[in-house]
C-alpha cells in the first residue's frame, strides 16, 4: 500500500510539473503540453483522491505562483527590514499556494465520491468539476487576502489553464465564446480520454483520441485573421516608463520622472501628430504634476498647442475624494477642450494597494509606523463607476483597465458592453521589472480581447507595452522594459462576442447539470 501511495504521489507531482511548464510565465512556449497534463492523474482514475488533487496543486501553484517572490524586498511597501520581509512574503507565497491548491484536492475528493456510476459520464463529470475547482480559486484568492481594499467576486484567474493556449489562434477564437473556463473544460476532456486510451486500449478510444491529437497539434497552425479590413481604425501611442514604485519620491526624484514623461509625449506630438490616443502608464501622476510645474492657463495653452486638432490623453493618478478616500483614477483629456471623462479603479492589489487584513495584523505587530505611512501614501479604496466607457467625441469609445483588473473576465465583460476598444495601463513596479508576471500578464491580457473581440492597448511602468488586436493576437509590443514609446494603429470593434453577451453563465449551467445528473443517478438510481 505505500508503494501504491508513492505511485500515486509521483502521478499527481508529474502533473503538477507538466502544467506549471506549459503556463505562460516562462521564456519559452511550452503551452502542448497542457493536452497531456492531466494524464497522470486520470489514468489514476478509481484512485484520484483529495490527497491526489492537492499533490498535483501544490506543485502546480508552488511553481506558477514564484511571482509572489518577485514582490522582494518589500521596500515599495516601506519595509527595510530584511528579516520582516522575507517572512511577510513567505507567509503569503505559502498561504496562497496551499488554498489554491486545496480546490484542486476538492476536485480529487469529488470526483472519488460521484464517479463511477452505472450513468457513465467520468468523461464529463472531470471537466466539469475542474471548471468548478478553477471558479473557486478565482473567487478564492480574493477572500483568502480579504482587507479594506477588497472586491468580491471571481476577479483572480491567475493559474488558470486557459491561459496556457494563449500562442493559438484557434483557441484565442475559440474563447469568444465559451470564455476560459469552456477552454478548461475541453483541455480536460482531452486529457480525461487521452488516459482512456491508455489505459483501455480500446478502440474507440484510440481513434477519438488520436482525432483529437490531429487536430490540436494542427489547430497551433491556424492563423485566423480579423477579416473586417474597412473597419475604423486609431493611431495610437504608448507611453512606457521605467520608474521604480517607492512610497514616496524627493522632489528631484519627481521632477526627473515628469521631464522624461514630457519628453516623450513632446516627441508623439512631434513625429507622430496623426495619433489619435496617447496612453500613459497607471498613476503616472502626469497631469498632476504638469498642474504643479504650470499654472491653469499655461496648462490650457500647452495641449492645445501640442496637436493641430483634438487628441485624447489618459493619464492616471492617486485623488483624494470627498470622503477623505484615495483612489486610482485615470483622467481622459481632451486636448482642444478639457477633462471629458475619468474612471477609479476597483479591483485593488491586495498588499500593493491595500494590506490583507492577516498582513496588516502581522505588519502592525512589529512596524506599525509603517502599516500607517502605506496607509497614508499608497492604500486605496474600491472606485465606483456608473458608467465605465469613455467616449470621445463621436470617434471612439474606450473601456479602462487598470493593471490587476485585467485579470477578471467579468469585471473585463462589464466595462466594454458599450466600447470600442480596451485600454490597459499597469505598473510593474510592486514586481521589481521580474519577467515572470509581465509574461502572464500578456496572455491573460490577449484573452480579454479575444473574450471580448475587443483591441487591447496596454501601457507599462517597469514592464512591457502592447497592441492586440481583437482577436488576441499580438500587433506590437516594446522589446524591453527601457522608457520609449510605441505607435501604430490598430482596427476598432463595436461588435459583441457571445461572451460578451452571456459571460460564463452557459458553461456554468452546463457543469452544474452534469455534476447535478450524476449525483442524483449515483445516490437514488444506482440504489434503487
Amino acid at each position: 500500500m505505500a508503494q501504491n501511495y508513492r505511485n500515486f504521489n509521483g502521478q499527481a507531482i508529474l502533473s503538477g510539473l507538466l502544467l506549471a511548464l506549459a503556463y505562460p510565465s516562462w521564456g519559452f512556449n511550452l503551452g502542448f503540453l497542457i493536452w497531456i497534463g492531466l494524464v497522470p492523474i486520470f489514468y489514476l482514475k478509481d484512485k484520484i483522491d483529495f490527497k491526489v488533487g492537492l499533490m498535483a496543486g501544490l506543485v502546480y501553484f508552488g511553481i506558477v505562483y514564484r511571482w509572489i517572490w518577485a514582490f522582494s524586498p518589500l521596500n515599495t511597501l516601506g519595509i527595510d527590514n530584511q528579516l520582516l520581509s522575507f517572512s511577510i512574503i513567505f507567509l503569503f507565497y505559502l498561504i496562497s499556494v496551499a488554498a489554491m491548491a486545496f480546490f484542486w484536492g476538492l476536485f480529487g475528493f469529488l470526483f472519488k465520491k460521484y464517479s463511477g456510476g452505472k450513468l457513465k459520464i467520468d468523461f464529463l463529470l472531470a471537466p466539469a468539476l475542474l471548471v468548478l475547482a478553477e471558479f473557486g480559486q478565482a473567487y478564492g484568492f480574493g477572500l483568502l487576502w480579504l482587507g479594506s481594499g477588497s472586491l468580491m467576486g471571481s476577479h483572480w484567474t491567475m493559474g488558470n489553464l486557459a491561459y496556457t493556449l494563449h500562442n493559438n489562434s484557434f483557441f484565442l477564437k475559440l474563447a469568444s465564446n465559451i470564455g476560459i473556463y469552456g477552454l478548461v473544460f475541453i483541455i480536460a476532456i482531452v486529457n480525461y480520454l487521452f488516459a482512456r486510451a491508455i489505459i483501455l486500449k480500446n478502440r474507440k478510444y484510440i481513434y477519438t483520441s488520436s482525432l483529437l491529437f490531429i487536430f490540436i497539434i494542427s489547430s497551433d497552425f491556424f492563423t485566423i485573421k480579423n477579416s473586417d479590413q474597412e473597419s475604423k481604425k486609431i493611431n495610437y501611442a504608448v507611453i512606457q516608463t521605467n520608474i521604480p514604485t517607492r512610497i514616496s519620491y524627493t522632489p528631484k526624484e519627481k521632477l526627473a520622472n515628469f521631464q522624461e514623461q514630457l519628453n516623450l509625449l513632446n516627441r508623439v506630438a512631434k513625429e507622430y501628430p496623426e495619433t489619435d490616443l496617447i496612453v500613459f502608464p497607471e498613476t503616472s501622476d502626469f497631469f498632476k504634476d504638469l498642474s504643479f510645474f504650470l499654472k491653469g492657463s499655461q496648462v490650457k495653452n500647452y495641449f492645445t498647442n501640442l496637436f493641430n486638432n483634438s487628441r485624447l490623453i489618459l493619464s492616471g493618478t492617486r485623488t483624494i475624494k470627498s470622503d477623505g478616500k484615495a483612489y486610482s483614477r485615470i483622467f481622459a483629456l481632451d486636448t482642444k477642450k478639457d477633462i471629458i471623462g475619468y474612471y477609479d479603479k476597483q479591483l485593488l492589489t491586495p498588499a500593493g494597494e491595500f494590506l490583507p487584513y492577516p498582513i496588516k495584523f502581522i505588519a502592525n505587530a512589529f512596524l506599525k509606523n509603517k502599516v500607517s505611512q502605506f496607509g497614508e501614501y499608497r492604500e486605496l479604496a474600491i472606485g465606483k463607476n456608473e458608467a465605465p466607457a469613455i467616449k470621445f467625441n463621436d470617434r471612439f469609445s474606450l473601456s479602462p483597465l487598470v493593471c490587476s483588473e485585467v485579470l477578471s473576465p467579468s469585471l473585463t465583460r462589464e466595462s466594454t458592453l458599450n466600447s470600442d476598444i480596451i485600454v490597459g495601463m499597469t505598473s510593474m513596479g510592486i514586481f521589481h521589472g521580474s519577467n515572470t508576471p509581465i509574461r502572464e500578464l500578456l496572455a491573460i491580457s490577449q484573452f480579454r480581447a479575444a473574450e471580448n473581440q475587443k483591441p487591447l492597448i496596454m501601457s507599462a511602468n517597469m514592464g512591457l507595452s502592447y497592441a492586440i488586436d481583437n482577436l488576441g493576437n499580438i500587433n506590437q509590443i516594446t522589446k524591453n522594459q527601457n522608457s520609449q514609446i510605441l505607435t501604430g494603429d490598430i482596427v476598432l470593434s463595436s461588435q459583441r462576442s457571445w461572451y460578451n453577451r452571456l459571460g460564463d453563465w452557459p458553461i456554468f449551467l452546463v457543469s452544474g447539470f452534469v455534476i447535478g445528473i450524476n449525483i442524483y443517478w449515483k445516490k437514488y438510481v444506482s440504489k434503487a
